[in-house]
């Protein structure tokens, strides 16, 4: 993009797109197979030259692809094909083509006719949220949605700003090109549950609680990462099996500290959640905040304030006082933290023989600062027998068996 371009938004998305074409979803797998980029901009004079640099950009991160864009700028066009009338498609050089049509018509076209064998559609980035009630009318969902319907996986890309705040394109690209990482630790013995067996690869409703542990993570991370005895290491693998999220097992240590520590360091993820191998009823939108938290502080947790009065106990077994809860907060997981800081407070930690009571506190030690993230009183730790009663029951009357 020349420095001249008056579109501050374009020359973002420039600056913003290298990163996206990074994205692990679309580097894995497909190295020189052929993607379908789909940017619904206008085309022609300065924003030619900014597409045909964008399309080079995706040709030297994942090999060729094929770029087709509406000749006009179309927001807010929803799901929408032209039937109307015919479609003028100007074929560019190479894999380079615009068409005065929507993005739907863009993705039909696309599949269709010009490359029915791509791997991927990249619809975005653009400044629209994208999310909500927006995604019924936002075209540049609608070219994902379609590729869909067409039996090709995509992704829509974008970014949800404030009223009027200004497009922050810079953010748009760090998000865009992180990897998060599931951490889990699988060493618990089952002591307090009873039996030979530990109670996270013990079958809830018929699917072991460490596999519905990573399954409500599907979509919102990239990977999954267990630390377990190196004694159970086949158990758990076998327990993780047909996971929704790709999963590796590690040895862990002697503890939860020094197990997720050996996560963290097997780890790809430029964001690390941290979770129970025996919550499996996090609600997806606990996920969610509490990665986004980790926009603005290096960690975060998830927690519930404290809804009872909270005794303190002397000696004796009376009680020595009443304490205030009004800022008080019982942690839950998952919890989460960038991975540079996080790996160094673990390590150092490890170093000075820190024991702390979860991971975030780690970080407290550190001296971070720890984002409270709202959770929900159903993140259920499954710990003693009837804790696994009601997750089945919670899981029946959501449906979920």
């Amino acid at each position: 993009m020349r420095p001249s371009d008056p579109n501050p938004s374009r020359r973002g998305l420039l600056a913003a797109l290298p990163a996206l074409l990074a994205a692990p979803a679309l580097a894995q797998g497909y190295p020189s197979r052929t993607i379908t980029i789909l940017i619904p901009f206008a085309a022609g004079g300065a924003t030619d030259v900014s597409m045909r640099v964008i399309a080079d950009l995706a040709g030297q991160r994942l090999g060729q692809r094929v770029v087709v864009a509406p000749d006009t700028h179309l927001s807010g066009c929803s799901h929408r094909a032209t039937t109307d009338r015919g479609l003028h498609l100007r074929l560019g050089r190479g894999e380079w083509h615009t068409l005065d049509g929507t993005p739907v018509d863009c993705t039909r076209i696309g599949l269709v006719h010009l490359a029915p064998e791509v791997d991927w559609v990249l619809s975005g980035i653009n400044e629209g949220g994208n999310l909500g009630a927006d995604i019924y009318h936002s075209g540049t969902v609608a070219a994902a949605r379609e590729a869909a319907l067409l039996g090709k996986p995509a992704i829509a890309v974008s970014q949800y700003r404030r009223r009027r705040a200004p497009v922050d394109w810079a953010r748009a690209a760090r998000w865009t090109r992180q990897i998060v990482s599931l951490l889990l630790a699988a060493g618990g013995s089952g002591v307090r549950f009873g039996g030979t067996v530990p109670k996270q690869l013990l079958p809830l409703a018929g699917v072991p609680v460490i596999r519905r542990s990573i399954d409500a993570f599907a979509g919102l991370v990239d990977e999954a990462v267990v630390a377990a005895p190196a004694d159970r290491l086949d158990e758990v693998r076998a327990a993780c099996a047909g996971a929704a999220v790709p999963v590796v097992v590690v040895a862990g240590g002697p503890d939860r500290q020094s197990s997720v520590h050996a996560a963290l360091r097997a780890s790809r993820g430029q964001l690390c959640l941290v979770h129970d191998a025996v919550r499996p009823l996090i609600p997806r939108r606990c996920i969610a905040a509490c990665i986004a938290a980790l926009a603005e502080q290096i960690a975060a947790v998830v927690a519930l304030p404290c809804p009872a009065t909270v005794k303190r106990a002397a000696g004796d077994g009376t009680v020595a006082a009443t304490v205030p809860r009004s800022d008080l907060w019982l942690a839950q997981t998952p919890q989460g933290f960038r991975r540079t800081e996080g790996l160094a407070a673990f390590d150092r930690a490890a170093v000075e023989g820190w024991m702390c009571t979860d991971d975030a506190e780690v970080l407290e030690r550190a001296g971070h600062r720890v984002a409270l993230v709202t959770g929900d009183p159903l993140n259920l730790k499954i710990t003693e027998p009837g804790d696994f009663v009601l997750a089945e029951a919670l899981l029946r009357m959501a449906g979920g068996v």
